[in-house]
């Protein structure tokens, strides 16, 4: 496990995950401890692009519920980089930052963005 301790965020939550095959469920309760310790949900999450990479791969091979930056469903067989996460009362939009380790993620609530503010070339999962 990495020492969560090494990054330097205010007022944010860190965690890693532990089993990609499960990563919906782990960012779900994730985001609910970060509504729980500070009143609102979280709006984004970082992580390097080797973490996003493992978590494209298991929604591709898993079917699960992907659609594209226009909200349609990607046509069968192609494959979608995730931009964002769609919880039941709130959303994530993806961003990398490569100071956090693999399997690292960071949960954070940021005002300056919107749930539309995405880069236009992935997809949403949720």
């Amino acid at each position: 496990m990495t020492d969560k301790q090494e990054l330097h965020y205010e007022a944010n939550y860190i965690d890693d995950f532990t089993d990609y095959e499960r990563w919906p469920y782990q960012l779900s309760a994730a985001a609910l401890d970060f509504q729980r310790r500070y009143g609102m949900y979280p709006n984004a999450m970082g992580a390097c692009a080797a973490t996003f990479l493992k978590m494209d791969l298991v929604a591709s091979r898993k079917g699960m519920l992907v659609f594209d930056s226009n909200g349609q469903p990607p046509e069968e067989g192609q494959f979608v980089e995730l931009c964002s996460f769609q919880g039941l009362d709130y959303m994530l939009y993806f961003f990398e930052d490569e100071s956090i380790p693999e399997s690292v993620y960071l949960l954070t609530y940021d005002a300056s963005h919107s749930p539309t503010d995405f880069d236009g070339s992935g997809g949403s999962a949720g």
